[in-house]
């Protein structure tokens, strides 16, 4: 039996990338922990809702998502107003995003040579093939929603793409 030795803790480096305030305002509530969902990853410039959770505070999703609606018909009790509060300077937001394309060379390095003109962090990146069709998924670093919908016209204008959309966590999508 050997002893394990201590390790002492190593200080992270601080992010470069602020990540404080959430700059979500909830009706009637100060001091409530706010997150937003991952099913559908709400930005500033979407339309957003709230779903009190239970000692979790309250998560904000984007209208429309398929969890919240779910959520909301089960306890209706529990939605709640939400809106941005956007003063001058915005955290940055995760969001991934799904494009799916006929395969051709060099089509993922267009892809992300278009993602790195428009100055946007890619977090991550997976791309697999089916037949003569890709699907590439990215994980981006975005401050609202204009500038995610400025990259997603951009990418859809590139050769043989067929359909870039926000993807959903509870889709697990393939190129057909």
């Amino acid at each position: 039996f050997k002893e394990e030795e201590e390790t002492p803790a190593v200080p992270r480096r601080p992010s470069r990338r602020r990540q404080g305030r959430h700059n979500v305002i909830v009706k009637g509530l100060d001091n409530l922990l706010v997150k937003f969902s991952r099913c559908c990853t709400p930005v500033p410039g979407d339309e957003i809702i709230g779903f009190v959770t239970m000692g979790k505070g309250v998560s904000v999703h984007r209208r429309g998502c398929a969890n919240f609606m779910a959520q909301s018909r089960e306890q209706p009790d529990r939605v709640i107003v939400c809106t941005w509060d956007v003063p001058g300077t915005e955290p940055i937001y995760t969001v991934d995003i799904e494009v799916e394309a006929f395969d051709r060379p060099g089509l993922l390095s267009d892809i992300m040579n278009v993602v790195n003109d428009s100055k946007v962090p890619a977090k991550s990146c997976s791309a697999r093939t089916r037949g003569d069709r890709a699907l590439v998924k990215l994980s981006l670093e975005i401050a609202h929603k204009q500038q995610l919908e400025a990259l997603m016209k951009q990418v859809m204008r590139l050769k043989n793409i067929i359909l870039v959309e926000r993807a959903t966590h509870s889709s697990g999508r393939e190129p057909q």
